[in-house]
């Protein structure tokens, strides 16, 4: 008796063995007479064992199933304030798992840190992939010019930042 399903990853094989008990011989659905197989492709196969007095027939399915494919890009920066979403395209049937526990297909970063997804099919052929998130160090505004003529926009020459601890300018007047 046969499992009635079974499901492999591409490059894996099953071995389907019958037992001779008695038998004058065997038929599968595909024209083979051999007692043990090894089977490579999706698909359903039915066996039949004969002998002078009777036949009896069994079948089960296999369903090979290819690796997921990911790929959540190139490492990247992410500065304070911004988020970074990253969504992973896969079917329904695949189970998805982010280094954070997160099982949603999309996953929302605030913060320098590796960013790893695990994608399986329901046979346990998974594809990983992560980037690296890097800090992108401070934001710092400088206009391109100030006109101080009293009227409440852009009267003063200012930089305004975030995360920067210290910096020098040098203004020429040239």
């Amino acid at each position: 008796t046969f499992p009635l399903s079974t499901e492999l990853c591409e490059d894996q094989t099953f071995e389907a063995t019958v037992t001779s008990n008695n038998s004058d011989g065997i038929f599968w659905n595909d024209s083979s007479t051999v007692f043990v197989r090894t089977l490579s492709e999706s698909g359903k196969y039915t066996a039949t064992l004969y002998n002078v007095c009777a036949t009896t027939t069994d079948s089960f399915m296999l369903d090979f199933q290819a690796y997921p494919t990911v790929d959540l890009g190139l490492d990247t920066v992410i500065c304070y304030g911004d988020e970074i979403d990253f969504t992973v395209d896969s079917l329904d049937r695949y189970t998805i798992e982010w280094l954070s526990g997160n099982t949603t297909k999309t996953e929302r970063i605030n913060h320098p840190q590796t960013v790893e997804v695990i994608v399986s099919t329901s046979a346990g052929c998974s594809t990983t992939d992560e980037v690296w998130i890097d800090d992108c160090g401070g934001r710092l505004y400088i206009p391109t010019a100030f006109s101080p003529d009293g009227n409440g926009l852009n009267d003063k020459f200012e930089l305004v930042g975030e995360h920067i601890s210290s910096f020098e300018i040098y203004i020429y007047n040239a």
